[in-house]
């Protein structure tokens, strides 16, 4: 079975934390998707662990620069999070279907979230973080 893999569009949201973190689930992402079965779930784990550390560090942000959006932003980190525990749980007993819905539905997911979510809370950052006196530290 060939899987169409759909691109993962990590783009810059113009935020340097945020991009780097986004690079890098990016390349987690790709290591995934090519694993072999007996690696897949391992992969997902470290794309897992990688997500969730990338989002706290991004709800941290916002809640430090109190972006309004919060709320909703964070919801949708943890429906993300769900998706991708599923496909998790999916990879020992059904490796090609895990793959599956990570090449193609995961995605969609994350470039959906990435240009609705993040870019804005992005924007919002960048603006309020330049309005400071004293710069921000992160981690």
């Amino acid at each position: 079975m060939t899987i169409m893999r759909v691109s993962l569009n990590a783009a810059s949201v113009g935020q340097a934390e945020m991009d780097a973190d986004h690079v890098e689930m990016e390349r987690l992402w790709s290591l995934a998707v090519d694993a072999p079965a007996f690696t897949l779930s391992g992969e997902i784990g470290r794309l897992l662990n990688h997500l969730e550390e990338h989002f706290g560090d991004e709800e941290a942000l916002m809640v430090d620069t109190g972006f309004p959006g919060l709320t909703g932003h964070a919801a949708d980190h943890t429906s993300l999070m769900q998706m991708l525990r599923a496909i998790a749980e999916m990879a020992d007993d059904d490796a090609e279907a895990a793959r599956t819905q990570l090449a193609e539905d995961l995605p969609n997911a994350l470039n959906r979230h990435l240009e609705g979510f993040d870019q804005p809370a992005a924007r919002w950052i960048r603006d309020t973080v330049q309005k400071r006196p004293e710069p921000l530290v992160i981690g």
